[in-house]
């Protein structure tokens, strides 16, 4: 995980041979610190999933929303021990390499590439519950027939937060509090359409997640809980090292 993360840093910004050891150092601490604070609640939220559905067969909507709740306070907390680290290799950056973070975001921005909606979220059902029912491919085409991936809304989005992040550059006190406004008010920050439209976008997808699941055969059903079953003690495991 930390050379996979590193080498993405490393990628927008070109590090100097300072700043990789400062990057390998303090990505070596947060991971220490997310695998022991981080991957047990990971571990929990897992078993409680697999835990509603032996007891119900299935998940509802509204237990579905309610773990996607809970997932995300998880994720609010791997963002909190993230901030400092990326504060302090902020603050060593320099303006040539800010133009390289620049031109890469920017870049990738632009390859956010075509819709290919289908076969990712066909993909992440079968990553969790085995191949699927005809019945089932047919809802998931028909949510993305209706529901293509919002490209235009993430550049805009995207766009607009980058600007932000170079004009704030060059005053640090600026800097800091948009930084610092990312890991803990990300949402608020987003541009207002593409807010609106994504999180309608996400309450539509939890619906078709509830209708795959409530059309689960008992093959999937047992392959989802062995998958929960498996990837919860990976996690656990993990969180020993």
């Amino acid at each position: 995980m930390d050379v996979y993360l590193f080498r993405k840093v490393d990628n927008y910004f070109d590090l100097t041979n300072v700043q990789s050891q400062l990057v390998k150092n303090s990505l070596k601490e947060d991971i220490y610190k997310i695998r022991k604070g981080i991957f047990p609640l990971l571990g929990k939220q897992l078993n409680l999933i697999s835990d509603d559905i032996k007891k119900d067969g299935t998940l509802n909507l509204q237990k579905i929303i309610s773990h996607k709740v809970e997932f995300f306070k998880i994720f609010d907390k791997t963002l909190i021990v993230l901030e400092p680290n990326v504060q302090g290799l902020i603050d060593v950056l320099n303006p040539e390499q800010l133009i390289i973070f620049k031109k890469e975001f920017d870049n990738q921005t632009k390859d956010l590439g075509s819709d290919k909606r289908y076969d990712k979220i066909e993909k992440q059902f079968e990553d969790w519950m085995g191949n699927l029912e005809t019945v089932q491919q047919i809802e998931i085409y028909n949510f993305c027939k209706i529901n293509p991936i919002l490209i235009k809304e993430q550049r805009l989005n995207r766009q607009i937060l980058t600007d932000r992040f170079v004009e704030s550059f060059s005053d640090k006190k600026i800097r800091k509090e948009f930084i610092h406004k990312l890991f803990y008010n990300y949402n608020n920050l987003r541009e207002e359409h593409y807010a609106k439209v994504f999180d309608e976008d996400q309450r539509r997808y939890l619906e078709l997640v509830a209708v795959v699941l409530n059309t689960m055969t008992d093959g999937q059903r047992k392959y989802l809980l062995a998958t929960l079953k498996d990837r919860a003690e990976q996690i656990e495991k993990a969180s020993l090292n």
